[in-house]
């Protein structure tokens, strides 16, 4: 009767740790979504959809300074320099 008690209780002690990792697995499911969310609007308020020669609805600041160097302006000053 010893044998039969201690199957008993060890089956329901395994249930219980069955439905504590289950909770932890929902309740970690529900953080990694919400999260996801989270970063998600914060990356897509940031996106602009502008098209060339469109007016942009405020001023636009670069994040950076960037330089390009226009070929064929400085082969003309090359040109004017040179003559």
């Amino acid at each position: 009767m010893a044998g039969r008690f201690r199957r008993t209780k060890q089956r329901w002690t395994v249930g219980r740790q069955w439905r504590r990792g289950g909770a932890r697995l929902i309740l970690g499911l529900v953080v990694a979504a919400l999260a996801a969310t989270i970063l998600g609007v914060q990356y897509r308020a940031g996106r602009l959809d502008l098209h060339a020669g469109e007016l942009a609805p405020d001023t636009l600041v670069a994040p950076r300074f960037v330089r390009f160097a226009d070929k064929a302006k400085t082969e003309n000053l090359r040109q004017l320099a040179a003559s």
